[in-house]
């Protein structure tokens, strides 16, 4: 029985690989590499991987669809894990949290997010957990799409990367501890440690 599936949102496709609209992939890629669980399954709409984390069955999940289209994967995900939405984890980025920081929500708004206001559309509840990865404001002079759609400074790769080892100790909690738990040791502290 699967007790999760982590979902990280993304573009697909080279040209946005590492930008920060990206980061929900980033941390499923950090969490694939750090349990062995190799994303390799090609579903029409997402690539997918199984395995365990804290003696639990998960799966992994790359959507192939754009952000602003992620409910069309999600709900092939559910339908095909048959599984509700109490059971996905939507990893992503957030510009209103400061860059680098994290924070759990066991439900929620869209926030202004696109990805996710596909999500609740698709699915029709805003009853899923989620995990929001600070990429900060742009500057005045920066347009919002030009920076999601932008590759991180040098000068914040070592913020971004701290925060990406913390999401995936943040994951492994969540699914041995529970969301309860994680959200008071990861949302109260910064950066969650």
């Amino acid at each position: 029985m699967i007790s999760k599936i982590i979902i990280g949102l993304g573009n697909p496709g080279q040209s946005y690989e590492n930008t920060r609209h990206n980061v929900g992939n980033m941390c499923v890629d950090q969490i694939s590499e750090s349990h062995s669980i190799d994303i390799v399954e090609n579903h029409r709409f997402y690539f997918y991987g199984q395995g365990q984390i804290a003696g639990k069955s998960v799966v992994l999940v790359r959507p192939k669809t754009f952000v602003n289209n992620t409910g069309n994967a999600i709900t092939s995900i559910i339908t095909k894990f048959r599984v509700s939405p109490d059971d996905i984890l939507v990893v992503y980025d957030d510009m209103d949290l400061q860059l680098g920081f994290i924070r759990i929500r066991a439900r929620g708004s869209a926030g202004g997010h696109n990805g996710v206001k596909s999500i609740i559309r698709a699915l029709g509840t805003e009853e899923f957990a989620r995990l929001r990865i600070g990429i900060g404001r742009p500057p005045e002079y920066i347009e919002e799409i030009g920076h999601v759609l932008g590759r991180f400074g040098s000068e914040e790769i070592p913020e971004i990367n701290r925060a990406l080892e913390v999401s995936v100790m943040a994951i492994e909690s969540i699914i041995g501890f529970g969301i309860d738990h994680s959200m008071n040791e990861f949302n109260n502290s910064g950066q969650g440690l």
